[in-house]
Order: structure tokens, then C-alpha cells, then sequence
């Protein structure tokens, strides 16, 4: 278990998911919306296709 989970955002791009996945070397991470400053509201989970290649 990790106490600093790397989150993604619907407004980010594929190329940043894809980015961020790799260079933190993870293959998921929940998505969440920001609402105000301090709440955040988890909307899903975004992970690689270890089959399947990216296209970026």
C-alpha cells in the first residue's frame, strides 16, 4: 500500500495518463473530479492494457 496515490483527472490528455502511468511506473490510478479546494470525488479507475500497445 502506498499513502500518496498519484491521481488523474478527466481533463487530462491520454498522452499525460499514458505518461503519468509510466513514469510512475503503476498500471492503474483512480480518477477524480476537484471540487473547491479541498474535495475530491472518485468518478473511476484508469489502467493500461497490458496486451495491448499504446497509440500516442
Amino acid at each position: 500500500m502506498n499513502r500518496h496515490v498519484r491521481t488523474l483527472t478527466p481533463e487530462m490528455s491520454l498522452r499525460d495518463v499514458v505518461r503519468t502511468l509510466r513514469t510512475q511506473n503503476i498500471s492503474c490510478a483512480p480518477v477524480i473530479t476537484l471540487e473547491g479546494t479541498k474535495k475530491k470525488t472518485l468518478i473511476g479507475f484508469l489502467s493500461e492494457a497490458r496486451d495491448h500497445a499504446y497509440v500516442v
